[in-house]
């Protein structure tokens, strides 16, 4: 049993098909590392719309596959950049980097 991604409210988003939720941890990797990189790059931009957009997105995918606290992370630093408040952006950036780190060495060991 994964520790970060609860895998019950994941095959819930994939209306309990094993198949279909295994299809979707694939595309997390897949795609989560470009939406990452683009929320990098906002990030040093201090781009705070473009940076609320990746970060939603990341929030999206993360809960879909049930990495909940990833999203609940995630969810954090959208309201934040959305009200424009960087300081927050900042403080929690890398932490949020470190535990999506985590995120895909899980979803690696659970393919």
């Amino acid at each position: 049993m994964s520790e970060l991604i609860n895998k019950q409210v994941g095959l819930e988003y994939c209306m309990d098909d094993e198949e279909f939720y295994q299809e979707m941890l694939e595309t997390y990797i897949e795609d989560s590392a470009e939406v990452v990189g683009f929320m990098k790059d906002a990030y040093k931009d201090e781009d705070m719309a473009l940076y609320a957009t990746k970060v939603h997105a990341l929030k999206s995918t993360s809960r879909t596959i049930g990495a909940e606290t990833l999203a609940e992370f995630a969810l954090e630093l959208e309201t934040a950049a959305k009200a424009s408040d960087v300081d927050t952006v900042k403080a929690k950036h890398d932490d949020c980097l470190a535990l999506y780190d985590k995120v895909m060495e899980e979803v690696k060991g659970m393919l």
